[in-house]
């Protein structure tokens, strides 16, 4: 299928995605003002991740702004897979503890690398190609919705997590930070793209929106869905770097050895919060 014609079908699926959550969310749970603008984002988010995702996994020429290197490119697709599951998931949920983490995960990853886009990084995009204006204008879009999100007074903050969570956070959120702002590093194992500043910061956006993710969650329901985001990320990336060691191409055991304990501490949370719920559950028997 020629190139417009999968960015058509694309942005028909995300526009007819989008209003179709948004419809049948809102018969579920009518919500007005600051909050159903909050849910819309966390809608256009995980719609745009997983749509996204199908085609940033195969990695055409015209998959993404920029040409990406192939296990960056399924690294992107794992991140779209991770965001949007998680995004939707908040969305249905409802609350505004989900709400608002969501819209601080989606200015973590956009607004740091929107601005170093514009300050360092401009020449890697082609200004005749359509969907460089394509990726603009989203970015922009969700950053404006995301600060216009968390800038609002919340209903209620119950404060930020502690524990395994925020300590693999912690990590996360220190990794993404030294990728960001020093992307071309001496350490292979470390910086797989010394060669590509862009492409480094783009994964290092992901690392701090998962340390977002785990410092932001505000309560049970909260920590479950970043649990999920580690456990759906962990998976992806322990899959990507398998596959390209299993095809003899290179790729860091470092990020497969650390989203695999990221993963396993996503498992154990989430059998721990399973187990919590069901201690407190009322017991129906009398």
């Amino acid at each position: 299928m020629p190139q417009f014609g999968v960015q058509l079908i694309g942005l028909v699926v995300l526009v007819l995605g989008t209003a179709l959550g948004e419809v049948l969310l809102q018969r579920r749970m009518a919500l007005a003002g600051a909050a159903r603008e909050a849910r819309f984002l966390a809608v256009i988010a995980g719609v745009g991740g997983l749509v996204g995702a199908t085609v940033w996994w195969q990695n055409p020429d015209y998959a993404f702004a920029w040409a990406l290197p192939p296990v960056a490119a399924r690294f992107l697709a794992v991140a779209g897979v991770a965001f949007g599951a998680v995004a939707l998931r908040a969305a249905w949920i409802g609350t505004i503890g989900h709400l608002r983490m969501i819209a601080a995960m989606l200015l973590v990853y956009l607004g740091p690398l929107a601005a170093a886009i514009l300050l360092l990084h401009l020449d890697r995009f082609n200004p005749s190609a359509a969907i460089t204006y394509a990726f603009f204008a989203i970015v922009l879009t969700m950053v404006i919705l995301s600060m216009r999100a968390l800038l609002r007074p919340p209903d209620e903050v119950r404060g930020l997590t502690s524990g395994m969570l925020g300590l693999g956070g912690f990590l996360a959120g220190l990794w993404g930070l030294v990728l960001f702002l020093w992307p071309a590093g001496p350490w292979p194992v470390l910086w797989p793209w010394p060669q590509d500043p862009l492409t480094t910061r783009l994964i290092a956006a992901m690392f701090l929106t998962v340390a977002a993710a785990c410092h932001f969650a505000e309560g049970p329901a909260e920590r479950r869905t970043a649990y999920i985001l580690c456990l759906l990320y962990g998976a992806g990336i322990g899959v990507v770097v398998s596959l390209a060691l299993l095809a003899g191409k290179p790729a860091s055991l470092a990020y497969l050895i650390f989203w695999a304990l990221v993963m396993v501490a996503a498992v154990r949370g989430l059998v721990s919060e399973r187990a919590v719920s069901s201690a407190h559950a009322p017991n129906r028997r009398g």
